[in-house]
């Protein structure tokens, strides 16, 4: 579409004469100066500059310009026209320009707009957001997060609607997915520092008055190192161009963040099974226990692992006279021996990093006191970490009872069983006989045998 655009020049004290020549202007114009796609333009170009002679018959310059089409046509076209007098003669020139008035010209040709009565565009723009039900962001588990928006608007039309997100860089934008279809809707990604900006165009360049979008943002999370930050924060910000930038709506999303530790604990006792007896009652014996700690530590969380031994147990009494000697695998596992609660538990504590340890501590133990023929001693193993910086697996152990079962042995004399037994076994004979010859057996026996 051709638009014919008229400069005129006013000579204050009166126009020129025939008699007085030309006055030559040089100018210089320049079309849509605030966009890079231009919407107007002259025939090969968007600027042109040349020399205007103002006449008697001439004192208005006429430039044909060419309207290309727009995809924003909401913002006004700024036109820029500036001029200076071109004389070059050796003589005195006819004219000179006035000192107080302008010599750059701004002129805007505005669009018409699907505005109110006033002729002032006030969108209405709602946004609403669908969260995931897992606020709680797991590094080394969450694969992917993802964000639904809904936005509608009830007012006049808006021009260029824009959504803006910050988030840390931990986050990597993944897709836009349109639930409805959204033509002009598209979103640019840049990284700033430790955070991102996603900017997304909503139905560019006007999301028009009750028209309505919906779509989802998804961002891919990074496992492959620990990530410093307690609370990923996600910052939605949306904007339009409408007379100046407009805010129409601000969210804020906060994220826990944890990292995943997959972990188990597994205790034993060396021996499981103890002998005492009336004799060795008292006796020192040695006991080892131990624990193994399994499972996958990614992102170096600091384990705590404590034994309890108890001192007491149902009808026994025991006593520790040390702890010799605490072994263990690696050298960034430390262990120590912590004081007992009222002389009831003995307790050895260790932290550590790398998993796949195993730590055993080998004591000396007397039984002094025990009156059911079985007790058993119950020692516990409690593995903890900060739950506050990690998320351990469903299922994982984190308590271990470890058994060692002791029987009370009834020591029996076995002289004095057999001599005992042996007079018993006379004295049995010898009242059978008794028994017998009262009852004339051997005496009917002798009558039998006589006559013969």
């Amino acid at each position: 579409m051709e638009i014919m655009s008229r400069i005129c020049f006013n000579t204050v004290k009166g126009n020129i004469q025939e008699d007085e020549g030309a006055l030559p202007i040089e100018y210089h114009m320049y079309l849509d100066t605030d966009e890079e796609n231009k919407r107007l333009a002259f025939e090969n170009s968007d600027s042109v500059s040349g020399i205007f002679n103002i006449t008697s018959d001439a004192e208005c310059l006429i430039l044909p310009l060419l309207f290309v089409g727009c995809t924003d046509c909401f913002p006004s076209i700024n036109i820029k026209f500036n001029f200076s007098l071109n004389y070059t003669s050796d003589g005195p020139s006819l004219r000179v320009l006035d000192k107080f008035s302008p010599k750059e010209v701004f002129v805007q040709l505005p669009f018409e707009k699907n505005c109110g009565s006033e002729k002032t565009c006030v969108p209405n723009v709602s946004l609403s957001t669908r969260l995931p039900q897992k606020r709680t962001l797991i590094v080394g588990t969450t694969e992917n997060v993802s964000v639904g928006f809904a936005l509608s608007n009830t007012g006049d039309d808006s021009y260029k609607t824009t959504l803006v997100l910050t988030y840390p860089n931990f986050l990597h934008y993944k897709k836009i997915s349109l639930s409805t279809e959204s033509e002009g809707t598209s979103c640019d990604n840049q990284m700033q520092g430790s955070f991102s900006q996603l900017t997304c165009k909503i139905r560019y360049p006007i999301f028009k008055k009750g028209a309505e979008t919906n779509f989802s943002i998804s961002w891919q999370m990074e496992s492959d190192k620990k990530v410093e930050l307690r609370t990923a924060l996600i910052n939605v910000t949306l904007t339009c161009m409408n007379h100046g930038l407009q805010v129409l709506a601000q969210e804020h999303f906060e994220f826990p963040i944890k990292h995943s530790l997959r972990v188990t604990i597994l205790g034993k006792a060396n021996p499981e099974y103890m002998n005492i007896t009336e004799q060795t009652m008292g006796k020192k014996q040695l006991l080892n226990y131990g624990f193994e700690v399994k499972g996958e530590n990614r992102y170096n969380a600091i384990i705590n692992v404590i034994m309890s031994i108890p001192l007491t147990s149902g009808n026994a009494t025991l006593s520790f006279k040390g702890l010799h000697q605490i072994f263990k695998q690696r050298e960034t596992t430390f262990c120590t021996v912590l004081p007992s609660n009222g002389n009831r538990y003995i307790y050895f504590n260790c932290t550590l990093q790398d998993l796949e340890e195993a730590v055993s501590v080998e004591a000396e133990v007397s039984i002094y006191y025990i009156t059911e023929r079985y007790e058993n001693i119950k020692s516990t193993v409690v593995l903890s970490f900060d739950h506050d910086l990690y998320e351990a697996e469903e299922g994982e152990i984190y308590t271990k009872e470890v058994l060692v079962t002791i029987e009370k042995l009834t020591m029996v004399k076995s002289m004095a069983v057999i001599i005992g037994s042996s007079i018993g076994g006379f004295l049995l004979l010898a009242f059978i006989i008794c028994v017998l010859i009262k009852c004339g057996f051997f005496r009917r026996r002798y009558k039998d045998m006589r006559p013969e």
